[in-house]
Parts: structure tokens; C-alpha cells; sequence
């Protein structure tokens, strides 16, 4: 089975979120939709010219922006009002951020949404790049994103890359999951989707 086979497969997949099922047990509100903003994020798989190996994209967000400061995450952000779905969020915010068009990516499905401690229910919606990742043509976004990178599924699945972490919030103590990529620290809601659509691909 090939990688796009495996994806297809893995977005019917029915697992959890781990640490934030935890959360929602001691914060119930977070389990509430009402109140949360609707966000959604592009897990982008990409690969380069005569390989059959592909990487995801991630963004390192600058220090200007409001929320999640200095951060790695998905492209993607918040629900406007004239957004027909959260996909069309992903792909449209993708563009703004990176300058990546929706004519470049095929859209193959989405994860179950994610409910963060920051007042956000994220749907990660997962595409494919038709295009190799050399012929693509980035312009970052000079207040939003500081750079991004590639990360191979090897890398990921790494077991030096993954580590657990404890944090404390609202006075109580939890593991969250973070991934290191070379000099990139990948945690908070980002670590937990990555986690989450890794453990699917074991499937």
C-alpha cells in the first residue's frame, strides 16, 4: 500500500486524542463547542523531485502574532465568516501564509477536530502536493510566519525525536507530547494532531 493509499485509510480511523481527552476530564468546559473559535490547519505531505519519500510542512510563527508566539504549527488559523468549510479555512489560510496555492494541493480528507486549551476547536485537513516540493514558489507572510520546514516521516517516527513533557495548567499537572526536528521544538496542539495522525499511519 503506498503512502496516499495509507492516509486515505488512516482518516477513517477512529482514535483519541490522547492528552487533550485527559484535559477535557479535568476542564469540561473544553468539551463545550459553543464557545470555541473554529480553526483549521493543512497536515501537507510533499515530496521531492524522483523520491518516493514524503515530508510535512510545518511553519515557525513569529514573534508579532497574537497567539502562539515563536511556535511551530500546521498553516492554517481561525474560521471567517465568508469560509464556505474548514478545509476551505486550511486552504486558504496555507496561501496567505506560504504563498502555496489550493491548485497545488489535493485534498484527500480530514482528522477529527481538536479542542485546545486556548479556545479553539482545530480540524486538521490533510492534502497532498501535486507538484514536487522544488518547483513551488514560497512568499512567507512577514508578520505571521518566520520560515518553515520539512519533516520526513522517518524523522518523525524517530524514537530520539518524540519525548513526553510535563506541564502545568490552571494548577494541574499533565504529560504533553513534543517532537524535536533538528532544532525545532514541536508542541501544544500541533504535537498532539502530529501524534495523533502518526499513530493512525500505524494502522
Amino acid at each position: 500500500m503506498n503512502l496516499r493509499e495509507n492516509l486515505i485509510n488512516a482518516i477513517s480511523l477512529d482514535l483519541p486524542y490522547e492528552r487533550m481527552e485527559k484535559v477535557q476530564l479535568l476542564w469540561p468546559e473544553l468539551s463545550g463547542k459553543a464557545h470555541l473559535s473554529e480553526a483549521g490547519v493543512l497536515i501537507l505531505f510533499g515530496a521531492k523531485e524522483n523520491t518516493n519519500k514524503f515530508e510535512i510542512l510545518f511553519t515557525l510563527r513569529t514573534d508579532k502574532v497574537d497567539v502562539h508566539k515563536g511556535q511551530v504549527s500546521f498553516p492554517g488559523g481561525r474560521r471567517d465568516p465568508g469560509d464556505l468549510s474548514l478545509t476551505h479555512v486550511a486552504l486558504r489560510e496555507t496561501e496567505e501564509e506560504v504563498g502555496i496555492p489550493a491548485s497545488a494541493i489535493e485534498v484527500i480528507g480530514e482528522l477529527p477536530p481538536l479542542n485546545t486549551v486556548t479556545g479553539f476547536r482545530v480540524t486538521p485537513v490533510i492534502g497532498i502536493l501535486n507538484t514536487p516540493i522544488e518547483k513551488l514558489m514560497f512568499k512567507l507572510h512577514p508578520i505571521e510566519i518566520a520560515e518553515i520546514f520539512w519533516a520526513s516521516l522517518d524523522d518523525l517516527r524517530a524514537p530520539q525525536c518524540h519525548r513526553k513533557e510535563k506541564m502545568t495548567w490552571k494548577e494541574q499537572e499533565f504529560e504533553v507530547h513534543v517532537y524535536q526536528v533538528r532544532q525545532y521544538r514541536i508542541w501544544g496542539a500541533t504535537a498532539e494532531i502530529l501524534k495523533n495522525l502518526l499513530e493512525r499511519l500505524k494502522q
